[in-house]
């Protein structure tokens, strides 16, 4: 319900916790949902953090994946006629979730930046609040978003815009370490009335920290 906070912690059963990832989806019957999610690694530590509002519970559900292992705390911020249901799980990077396996076969850290930016779709983005756009044209159900930076903070937020100003899903994304923790999320285009829809990414962190976004659909 509205207001409400639950805890969902990962466990230690891999030696490389940050070989793991926790995926979450929220959703509900197809009203509006607000959300913080703040993954902790010990008591006063919190490497990345995510806010997020999806107009439609239903047709634009939130589904992220964090980095690393640890307890994530969710809270329900919104209305406390807005409930929302919460599914989280945990698995190796790379294994079986909700995000899409061409994120998968590609998301492994050791890979670095500089192999991101050569893939389809890559772009480095400035900080300062640099904004960068991906039109999608055509039947496409989903897009998978990729975040990493170079080894700095990561500060981004990602909107899905649908038809004229009319913003209907949005992700405030702050991650302490971009490259030991990247994060994705899959985006729902499934169901639109809108025409086109568009994915918007802007650095809100400074300058001297770009971050490498990718968008794939």
């Amino acid at each position: 319900d509205g207001g409400s906070l639950q805890t969902f912690s990962s466990g230690s059963p891999f030696t490389d916790l940050l070989n793991k990832e926790i995926h979450v989806t929220l959703c509900n019957d197809g009203r509006p949902v607000e959300a913080e999610m703040t993954l902790w690694d010990g008591p006063n530590n919190a490497p990345q953090k995510v806010k997020t509002y999806c107009s439609d519970g239903s047709r634009n559900r939130f589904k992220g994946t964090f980095s690393g292992s640890g307890t994530l705390s969710i809270e329900n911020t919104g209305s406390t006629a807005y409930p929302a249901k919460a599914n989280v799980n945990a698995s190796l990077r790379g294994s079986t979730s909700h995000v899409s396996r061409r994120y998968q076969r590609a998301s492994l850290p050791l890979q670095g930046p500089q192999g991101m930016k050569t893939r389809d779709g890559a772009l480095e983005i400035q900080g300062g609040g640099t904004l960068k756009t991906w039109p999608i044209v055509g039947p496409v159900q989903s897009a998978t978003v990729e975040l990493m930076s170079e080894g700095g903070p990561l500060d981004a937020v990602v909107e899905l815009w649908q038809g004229a100003a009319n913003v209907t899903q949005v992700a405030e994304i702050h991650s302490q370490d971009g490259y030991l923790r990247p994060y994705s999320m899959e985006v729902d285009l499934t169901g639109s009335d809108y025409g086109t829809s568009t994915i918007a990414i802007r650095n809100k962190g400074p300058l001297e920290y770009p971050i490498i976004a990718r968008v794939s659909f």
